[in-house]
């Protein structure tokens, strides 16, 4: 297990192991391989591969790449770019969750606020699998804890789109009025949307 203190400011140090470890004194560039797992007050990631950035204060992970921050949200992607210093990341071929919606995507960007924005992403409340109904959304935003929402929103059933939005809001625990979609499929009913119209008054409500 290392240690990798930050000189000159009040940053806690990132803690660090791997099967391998190579430092490029040069470049003044860290480089891990095999079970890397890298811990900061902020967030946690595993992978296969890490780069650490000591004077850019920059890190990167690719391969099985599994990144949990403060808020405790997991994200699993093929690459991870993240910036020390103001908190925000970068991930490529992503999958995850935030309440109660599936997601993957092709980039996610989590910015210094802790918000998300997903690029041409898939959202789904479905456990197992994305393919029976999911919502597509060209740019899909998360505020965790408090909303979701979409721009040009497509709803599927399997292969067909059966509706389309051009906005589309939902709660991720605050309340607000909105109108809430629920598409599924069922063997009595078939492909099914459901809505709801209304103000939550409590947070279990809907």
């Amino acid at each position: 297990c290392h240690r990798l203190y930050s000189q000159g400011a009040q940053q806690p140090p990132i803690v660090f192991d791997s099967d391998t470890l190579e430092y490029r004194e040069s470049e003044q560039v860290i480089l891990a391989s095999g079970n890397v797992t890298i811990f900061q007050t902020s967030y946690t990631f595993q992978s296969d591969h890490a780069s650490i950035d000591i004077p850019n204060k920059k890190l990167k992970a690719w391969g099985n790449v599994i990144f949990k921050d403060i808020s405790k949200n997991e994200i699993r992607a093929n690459f991870l770019n993240y910036n020390q210093i103001d908190g925000s990341a970068k991930l490529e071929e992503a999958q995850g969750s935030f309440g109660p919606w599936l997601f993957s995507t092709k980039r996610i960007e989590k910015d210094l606020d802790g918000n998300f924005v997903l690029e041409r992403a898939k959202l789904s409340t479905c456990e197992t699998d994305m393919s029976k109904y999911h919502l597509y959304g060209y740019r899909i935003r998360v505020m965790p804890k408090k909303r979701l929402t979409v721009q040009h929103a497509i709803f599927r059933v399997g292969h067909i789109p059966i509706l389309y939005l051009p906005y589309y809001y939902y709660p991720l625990g605050e309340k607000h009025l909105a109108f809430q979609i629920f598409p599924g499929k069922s063997d009595a009913e078939g492909g099914f949307v459901r809505t709801v119209w209304g103000y939550p008054p409590t947070d279990e409500t809907y």
